[in-house]
């Protein structure tokens, strides 16, 4: 049953629930096992396919050393709860690359869009660098300027 803002039980199902509690220990390993790159539901599932297209306004930048120590998770459980509006709609991931040359880490919402013409139309309408081809590994670079 939804209430009058059209909120109901449906809405635990869509990682609601999960925002505002503690991270799964998957999300957390998922983070930390992939010092490169990651992208992650709030459930702890990994896209297989598909293109990742960061939404703007949601980016944080750290440095690599802070979100792979021992404040990590509670880092993380910041982003997530500074970002639960994104982070709750349909496909949003907490994304994240790391730059060897700077030592940052940027923390972004991102979207598995699984068509390529679709994804490099959102990434060019969202200013993005690039988008990432999940099942390639590689970058597709949009020209845009990524702020």
């Amino acid at each position: 049953m939804k209430d009058a803002k059209g909120h109901g039980s449906d809405a635990h199902q869509t990682g609601v629930n999960k925002v505002g509690k503690p991270l799964l220990q998957k999300v957390l390993d998922t983070i930390r096992n992939n010092p490169e790159g990651f992208s992650v539901t709030l459930e702890g599932d990994q896209p297989k396919s598909g293109y990742m297209v960061a939404l703007p306004g949601h980016s944080e930048i750290l440095n690599a050393g802070d979100l792979h120590s021992e404040r990590g998770p509670s880092i993380i459980n910041g982003y997530v709860a500074a970002h639960a509006g994104a982070l709750m709609q349909p496909g949003a991931h907490i994304g994240g690359w790391h730059d060897p040359d700077s030592g940052k880490v940027y923390l972004d919402v991102s979207h598995n869009i699984p068509g390529r013409f679709q994804a490099i139309q959102a990434g060019i309408t969202r200013n993005q660098k690039a988008i990432y081809d999940v099942k390639r590994g590689k970058d597709i670079k949009t020209g845009g300027t990524g702020e």
